[in-house]
């Protein structure tokens, strides 16, 4: 079981779906370390990143994982389409289990579910967290 003491964390952020613990966000050094617990039932807004490029690695648990763009479509388990007005995103999902990765890259829409009774436990790894660099699909309330 992984847990993380929060005297360890840069920054603990309590969100609608679980926890964010920064481990390290070094913008000079352009990384940034984090350790999250998705809730039972619980799920990211749909967003993305202008800036930052991520890498999820699911330490326990389980997850949906929807993203759009090419590298989604090749390994998509599922489909669906999202609008808003004249915005149209096509994600593709699949599940995330203990020792996955998963790759985002910015400009790609993605977010995720949680998957089952327990809360789901995952690192991201990225070039850095940004301000501003969140752009959430109209109609998603921010988290």
């Amino acid at each position: 079981m992984y847990s993380i003491d929060s005297n360890l964390s840069l920054k603990r952020v309590y969100k609608d779906w679980g926890i964010e613990d920064w481990l390290v966000n070094d913008r000079e050094g352009n990384y940034c370390l984090k350790a999250m617990e998705l809730s039972p039932g619980h799920h990211v807004s749909l967003h993305l990143h202008k800036q930052k490029d991520e890498t999820f690695m699911v330490l326990e648990g389980m997850m949906v994982v929807e993203r759009s763009g090419q590298d989604a479509h090749q390994q998509r388990s599922y489909f669906h389409k999202y609008t808003h007005g004249e915005l149209e995103v096509e994600v593709y999902g699949e599940i995330a289990r203990e020792g996955d990765r998963i790759k985002v890259k910015p400009g790609v829409y993605h977010r995720f579910y949680s998957v089952g009774a327990l809360p789901c436990k995952f690192l991201e790894v990225s070039n850095g967290d940004f301000d501003d660099d969140n752009e959430r699909f109209p109609g998603e309330m921010s988290q």
